[in-house]
């Protein structure tokens, strides 16, 4: 049976003066307007300089294109009407933590009160591809295999969290599946194991012991 695989994307997009380049905390304004165009699929972030645009499910990367294309026309339109345009980066060139204007939400303030100039100081603009898969030994292999195909190196720390078992259930139900103990142990094979609710660190040969390996 082919696995069917599903797309979502959100994309945290830079509001900038386009004569200047430079940020404008301009959030609150595009959000009263956008929530008419975009609904659910607008919104803010930790900087008012900051929007973020949410796709729908995708069924492939080709709807996706699509999609991307659909929402930063959009989008544009509205920043323009305002005196705006956006700019897709990891972050800006030029601008200042310092200078940047924290939107008004309760989470952001209270992430602001614990953590101060280390929350304050990420001007980072993220872009999120989201998978859906149809099981998660799939999901797995996907993760591994991607991060080995990078290149990056070995895979050395993987966490195990179940979102559907609570901490305190036992270990054997928030473990990894017997399939997926087999795919860590051929592509991550020296990770150290870190499992949701339990303090212990486990190596793939106490998840595993005797197992089969990639030569």
């Amino acid at each position: 049976m082919t696995s069917r695989f599903t797309l979502g994307i959100e994309e945290e997009l830079q509001m900038v003066d386009p004569r200047t380049g430079q940020l404008c905390p301009r959030i609150l304004t595009i959000m009263e307007k956008g929530a008419a165009i975009f609904g659910e699929r607008i919104k803010p972030e930790m900087l008012q300089a900051a929007v973020e645009v949410v796709s729908p499910v995708c069924l492939d990367i080709a709807a996706a294109r699509r999609e991307l294309y659909r929402m930063h026309t959009t989008l544009a339109r509205l920043l323009e009407e305002e005196g705006l345009m956006f700019i897709a980066a990891g972050t800006h060139p030029s601008a200042s933590w310092l200078e940047q204007v924290t939107t008004p939400n309760e989470r952001y303030m209270q992430l602001e009160e614990e953590l101060q100039d280390v929350v304050r100081s990420i001007l980072i603009f993220a872009l999120h591809v989201h998978v859906h898969v149809e099981s998660n030994e799939m999901a797995i292999v996907l993760i591994l295999a991607a991060a080995v195909a990078a290149g990056s190196g070995p895979v050395t720390q993987v966490a195990v969290a179940c979102i559907d078992v609570p901490p305190a259930a036992p270990l054997n139900e928030r473990s990894p599946c017997g399939a997926c103990r087999q795919w860590l142990a051929d592509l991550a094979p020296h990770a150290v194991i870190y499992i949701d609710g339990d303090a212990r660190d486990f190596s793939v040969a106490d998840l595993l012991p005797y197992a089969f390996g990639l030569p």
